[in-house]
């Protein structure tokens, strides 16, 4: 009942579905387990196991909990650039924020969320992989098939990469210019009595 319709570009709803599977994922496994054991139809057993045997898997959990960890920080953003009423000075403020908060995310975090991980698996009896195992990435002919461990494969290539790939969107879509650009702007607006006035900036903009 708490499980919200994803929109096709409100992340905000996404951040929202995440929050609630995490916080019943058990009610989620009984159900499908209750599934399993008393459905009489073939497809709906065979569908609720596989999709039981998916939520109980290492890098679903790993995921699903990264997964809040982006949305969290990008959520207000995200509003705010939704928004039909702009303002434009709050909107660059939570740009500079949320870039701050990824390159934190992506420096100083990773020990926390593992650890989050770990004890939300063993807490529901979940294996956790063995970061110095190595394995074979996904994706390539097996003859040249690249062997790594997966701690490089969750650190490196998920983690790593994904935080990277955000930071890039975002600098890649308020390029510094455009950003100082819209800084500037932002002073001329009449909110309180025009109190983000600066002559300064408006000297630069000029």
């Amino acid at each position: 009942m708490t499980l919200a319709h994803l929109g096709d570009t409100r992340w905000g709803s996404h951040l929202l579905i995440v929050t609630h599977f995490i916080n019943i994922f058990n009610a989620i496994i009984d159900v499908l387990e209750n599934i399993l054991e008393d459905d009489v139809h073939l497809d709906k057993k065979s569908s609720a196991l596989r999709q039981m045997n998916n939520m109980q898997d290492f890098e679903f959990v790993f995921s699903i909990h990264f997964m809040f960890e982006i949305l969290a920080i990008t959520h207000d953003l995200s509003q705010a650039l939704q928004k039909k009423d702009q303002d434009i000075q709050n909107a660059m403020r939570l740009l500079n924020l949320c870039k701050c908060t990824l390159q934190n995310l992506r420096e100083n975090c990773w020990d926390t969320l593992f650890s989050r991980v770990i004890e939300f698996c063993i807490d529901r009896h979940i294996l956790v992989s063995n970061m110095k195992v190595i394995v074979v990435v996904k994706g390539r002919p097996r003859r040249v098939a690249q062997q790594v461990t997966y701690f490089h494969r969750f650190y490196i290539d998920l983690y790593c990469h994904v935080i990277d790939s955000i930071l890039q969107e975002l600098n890649d879509g308020f390029p510094e210019m455009i950003t100082e650009l819209f800084t500037c702007i932002s002073c001329l607006s009449p909110r309180d009595s025009f109190a983000a006035f600066d002559k300064d900036k408006l000297l630069r903009l000029a």
